[in-house]
């Protein structure tokens, strides 16, 4: 009998402690997210700087064209940001589904070195050959749509660490040009590819500012998997990223 006791004492005592347990795990689980929150959809802003590097190969080679300029066919460097909004759906606790659309603006630049031009001179009055350095900057704006997939790492009770992975489509809304020298001009132009395929790949933090609303930090690498050039030009872009938003998870 005072077996039977204790067995049920030690069995009752387990449960009550099991029990104990998984309250605890629920406690910590919702002081980063709440249980409702599951299978629900978080709203997100979101802005960052990209650090652009890119690549294009023409057919064009006449001598004095814009495509045929110094750093063709090497990486050429710019500056770019984005501006978007974004949903996330959860999965469950450890995966979560990035959609959203951004508006993307590139810039970069093609140089051409020391392009010999007649100028008269005010003083004496002849003309004189000088050299100049020419250059054509490049804009393209685009709306790009994320599919992300991101997957907890680490978690307290007041952050999370993910890494994030995906594809995205980038749809071209404006394609122009500047040049600083009006008489380098030639006919042969740049032809963008309306749709362009990209890959992306990440980590971040999830920071809770209040029970309701997340700060997201997140550096990533985002390149191309198509071409953004139209054949028989070819190219390519890598940009590296940093994002900062706010998520709003009720």
């Amino acid at each position: 009998m005072r077996c039977e006791i204790i067995f049920l004492s030690v069995f009752f005592l387990s449960i009550l402690s099991g029990k104990a347990q998984h309250d605890t795990t629920q406690v910590y689980v919702k002081e980063f997210l709440p249980a409702d929150s599951i299978h629900k959809l978080w709203l997100g802003i979101e802005g960052g700087l990209e650090y652009s590097d890119r690549y294009f190969k023409t057919s064009d080679r006449y001598y004095a064209s814009r495509t045929n300029f110094t750093n063709v066919d090497k990486r050429i460097p710019g500056i770019s940001f984005h501006i978007g909004v974004g949903t996330y759906y959860t999965l469950n606790h450890a995966w979560k589904m990035e959609l959203g659309v951004q508006f993307l603006m590139n810039t970069y630049s093609i140089v051409k070195y020391k392009q010999p031009f007649l100028s008269k001179s005010i003083i004496t009055g002849n003309d004189s050959l000088l050299y100049k350095d020419i250059g054509f900057d490049y804009y393209q704006s685009y709306l790009y749509f994320p599919l992300y997939i991101k997957h907890i790492l680490y978690e307290k009770s007041t952050f999370s660490v993910y890494a994030s992975g995906g594809t995205g489509l980038l749809i071209l809304l404006l394609d122009a040009d500047r040049n600083d020298y009006a008489n380098s001009y030639t006919p042969y132009q740049l032809t963008y590819n309306p749709l362009t395929i990209t890959w992306h790949a990440g980590v971040g933090i999830f920071y809770k500012l209040s029970p309701d609303l997340l700060l997201k930090i997140e550096p990533s690498f985002r390149a191309t998997v198509t071409s953004p050039l139209q054949h028989p030009d070819r190219g390519n872009l890598f940009n590296a990223l940093l994002s900062l938003g706010l998520i709003y998870t009720q």
